[in-house]
């Protein structure tokens, strides 16, 4: 936020592109009766750093909110074993993993309502199997999100990274039946929702925040008053991530610990054996501040992924990608995250056998609304007629080309599914996530941030509220 901050308080000092602004670009209206005298109202004017930091906040609130991450676990390389539990994890790699997702949906909010898409798909799968168990919704997307492990001979093995997996799915099927006809799991959904960190009233500041934003933005084209780009890429964002709170609005928010299940419940051993299982509780050390255990897990996975030797798709042989992946090692993990994410694999493992059509014709029509509000500025005046010009190549990119992949939607399905791991990494980020449409969607963010450097007077304006209140004189 404070590099945004700085960066368009830069460009708004730059004397050589001021002379570039007339009094009316960014203004929605073309009458020069809708032009504000940047002498006039003084007192009812807003500056750079304003219009910034409420699209800034508005953007990470939505996606605050909006977010909700599975229980904190680590796998192996090549995605497929929980190799530990968040009882073995330190709070600061919650708070690590966290940070990726946000970034991810950010960077990538798409794709995020594509992950809460197929969990809402799966959860529903599991409701109707187990509604007889009185499940919910609720249920089935704590289940998948990890909220229950199996303990046996002293290792905890994340329950739902099998329980749809070739020849196991059956008996994980059979175990769970028996885990709720012997009232082993017996949790309710009141009892789950109070593990979750959703705090009402934060919710509700933050759709607050946004619907303002919104009814501000439709009264400044009332009144004729521009609005910037960034404010409208900050509409676009708030879009997705309704729908993205949508789907996951019965997902519990930020669980930390699952619920753990013993051996010795699951083989019915006696009463008193149960009474002298441990519990179990965090067995991380809780001595190691939260920044070394911060540095410690970047420090891993960069060794892993820079010097690791062995077979799979986490093993890079050659020296010149070695030293690649080192200089661009922050891209390279967000693009890792972002793979995964499209893949349903490792954190983001649903367990549907096959994503429905209907997941990829909502997404990718979602997409395209999300590249249509950024063709609103289509008339909007620009410093330039360059920018104009690249701003609407780019809008039409990022509208046209989601919706470009329906046709192609059982051609996608059959060739993600019939690809190895390796190779889907590279079909995900190339074909799926097409270069130009990335290449688009920065151009339109620098776009919006140098356009401070010369904004329209009107642009200062704040909105004459007094003119759609209903009031006394």
């Amino acid at each position: 936020m404070l590099f945004l901050l700085l960066l368009t308080h830069l460009f708004s000092l730059d004397p050589a592109y001021a002379a570039l602004a007339n009094d009316s670009f960014a203004s929605i209206s073309f009458d020069s009766s809708s032009r504000i005298d940047p002498c006039a109202n003084t007192g009812n004017q807003r500056t750079i750093e304003e219009i910034v930091y409420s699209s800034i906040a508005v953007i990470f609130t939505c996606t605050w909110v909006a977010i909700h991450p599975n229980i904190p676990m680590t796998f192996d390389s090549e995605g497929e074993k929980v190799i530990e539990t968040s009882f073995g994890m330190h709070p600061a790699v919650f708070v690590l993993q966290d940070f990726l997702l946000t970034l991810v949906a950010l960077i990538a909010p798409e794709l995020i309502i594509f992950w809460a898409m197929r969990q809402w798909f799966a959860s529903r799968e599991i409701q109707t199997r187990y509604k007889g168990f009185r499940w919910t919704n609720v249920h089935g997307f704590f289940y998948l999100m990890g909220g229950f492990i199996l303990t046996w001979d002293g290792k905890e093995y994340g329950y739902r990274t099998y329980i749809h997996e070739g020849e196991t799915r059956g008996r994980a099927r059979l175990l769970l039946d028996h885990l709720l006809n012997n009232k082993i799991i017996t949790i309710t959904e009141e009892e789950i929702m109070d593990r979750s960190k959703r705090d009402a009233l934060a919710k509700f500041i933050a759709i607050s925040q946004t619907v303002w934003f919104i009814v501000q933005c439709i009264i400044r084209g009332a009144e004729g008053l521009a609005i910037t780009n960034l404010e409208i890429l900050t509409l676009s964002f708030a879009m997705l991530n309704f729908v993205t709170y949508f789907f996951w609005r019965n997902k519990p928010q930020r669980v930390c610990y699952p619920i753990k299940i013993s051996q010795l419940l699951v083989s019915s051993a006696a009463q008193n054996n149960r009474d002298n299982e441990d519990s179990g509780g965090a067995s991380f050390d809780s001595k190691k501040s939260y920044l070394s255990t911060v540095c410690h897990e970047i420090k891993s996975d960069f060794k892993e992924k820079v010097f690791n030797d062995t077979e799979g798709p986490t093993g890079v042989k050659n020296t010149a990608i070695k030293a690649v992946i080192a200089l661009f090692y922050p891209v390279s993990a967000l693009l890792h995250q972002v793979s995964l994410l499209i893949e349903g694999h490792s954190y983001y493992r649903t367990g549907l056998k096959k994503d429905p059509r209907t997941l990829y014709v909502v997404v990718f029509s979602l997409a395209s609304v999300f590249g249509l509000i950024h063709c609103l500025p289509w008339y909007f005046h620009f410093p330039t007629d360059q920018e104009q010009m690249l701003w609407r190549v780019c809008a039409l990119l990022v509208t046209v080309l989601p919706i470009t992949f329906i046709p192609m939607i059982d051609v996608i399905r059959k060739v993600i599914q019939s690809l190895p791991y390796p190779l889907r990494w590279f079909f995900a980020m190339f074909v799926l996530v097409s270069p130009m449409y990335i290449a688009a969607r920065i151009i339109l963010l620098v776009l919006a941030l140098i356009e401070f450097r010369a904004l329209s007077p009107s642009a200062y304006q704040a909105v004459q509220w007094s003119t759609f209140i209903p009031h006394l004189n």
